[in-house]
């Protein structure tokens, strides 16, 4: 069903049609749970994950209707942070459980495997695939790791920060990776992760830009860059 109005029914999310101008709220269950991270692969076709209720949904129809995908056994009871498919054959969860990873190929529900990444005590934040091999998940902890197999194996490569890395932002023009969740620090990576640079935002005589916050995201178009951090800022 769809709303109008505040506050907003437990169990609904906001959607938009003409570029964010206007928004309605589309009922995707009727228990409620916090969602976390959105993914579409195309106008149509997209998921939804998070916690508690919000574990994983599916939608076909732009977003107006979604489905609970979340019975499999194999998929993490509690929470997720993130999601991305490439397809509706290879999907891609981060889960709240430290260093866990859980994926969907080709061969029904029971294809879910997990993936348990490198090192100790990352909580993975996001996950993006540039293409079928190559990978990326980032974490509280300041944790990043990628894989060049398809996930068959990770190797952590993290950046030169001690603030956790909460989003990725895979650039397909310039082949170029960024990593955002510091406090005025961007990371950017040429070569899939393998080594960082940092790009420092914060011009303290800029009257306009707030006080340095931990950014939870980040996205590019061309040479328009945003960021949004703790508290809206």
């Amino acid at each position: 069903s769809v709303i109008t109005g505040y506050p907003v029914p437990k169990g609904y999310i906001s959607r938009t049609t003409d570029g964010g101008n206007t928004f309605s709220y589309v009922q995707y269950n009727d228990t409620g749970g916090t969602v976390n991270s959105f993914y579409f692969i195309d106008a149509n076709t997209g998921y939804l994950t998070g916690n508690g209720k919000a574990r994983f949904f599916k939608t076909t129809d732009g977003g107006l209707t979604w489905q609970d995908q979340s019975f499999s056994p194999i998929l993490p009871s509690t929470s997720n942070n993130a999601v991305f498919a490439l397809d509706t054959s290879n999907i891609f969860i981060a889960s709240n459980t430290s260093r866990k990873i859980y994926y969907h190929k080709p061969g029904g529900d029971s294809a879910w495997k997990v993936w348990t990444l490198p090192g100790t005590a990352a909580t993975p934040t996001d996950i993006y695939f540039k293409d079928a091999n190559t990978g990326y998940v980032s974490g509280n902890g300041n944790y990043f790791a990628y894989t060049t197999d398809g996930g068959t194996t990770w190797t952590q490569s993290n950046p030169p920060s001690t603030v956790g890395q909460r989003k990725i932002k895979y650039v397909t023009s310039t082949s170029t990776l960024y990593l955002a969740g510091a406090y005025t620090e961007i990371y950017k990576s040429t070569n899939d992760g393998v080594t960082w640079t940092a790009i420092n935002f914060f011009d303290g005589s800029n009257v306009n830009q707030p006080a340095s916050s931990i950014i939870y995201g980040l996205d590019i178009n061309g040479l328009d860059w945003a960021v949004v951090g703790t508290s809206g800022i």
